[in-house]
């Protein structure tokens, strides 16, 4: 094994050197610990700090057990399982980020596009308070149906409107 090549005799006395991996962990975790403890504030969903806890746990161990001479290798390859399974942690939370992230940003196009026709509706319907027309009205509520979901949104917006 990898183990027994670093076996060295002093004064007489077999001795293995080793790198103090509980030490790197648990300075690396403590540098996580504060990067996601600055980034709280800034996260975009919820869930978010976790993933990146997975990412920044999996990037460490992945490099920690790579130090490691005591490993479990995969028969095929020779690389370690535990390497292997730390980058898989790290890629797919990494992953899920990624796909949060986006179909965060695909509701937020979305949305704007619901306020800017509210504001158009808003605007229409402020123009014309004086006299409504009975095709123009059945229009406008048609297409407020579209967009205003919400039947409470809907009144609310009529009523700022001055329809009754």
């Amino acid at each position: 094994s990898q183990m027994w090549e670093h076996l060295t005799a002093v004064n007489g006395v077999d001795m293995i050197q080793v790198h103090p991996t509980f030490l790197y962990e648990g300075m690396w975790n403590l540098g996580v610990l504060i990067l996601l403890w600055l980034y709280r504030k800034h996260k975009k969903f919820n869930g978010e700090v976790f993933l990146l806890y997975l990412v920044g746990y999996g990037i460490g161990r992945a490099w920690i057990e790579g130090l490691r001479t005591d490993q479990l290798l995969l028969p095929a390859v020779g690389i370690p399982v535990s390497q292997v399974l730390s980058v898989c942690l790290a890629v797919g939370a990494a992953a899920a980020i990624l796909i949060r992230r986006k179909k965060m940003r695909k509701n937020t196009v979305t949305q704007d596009i619901v306020e800017e026709k509210r504001n158009k509706l808003y605007l229409v319907c402020r123009r014309n308070s004086s006299g409504f027309l009975l095709f123009f009205m059945s229009k406008l509520i048609f297409f407020s149906q579209k967009v205003l979901k919400n039947p409470r949104e809907r009144a609310c917006f009529f009523k700022r409107c001055g329809v009754r």
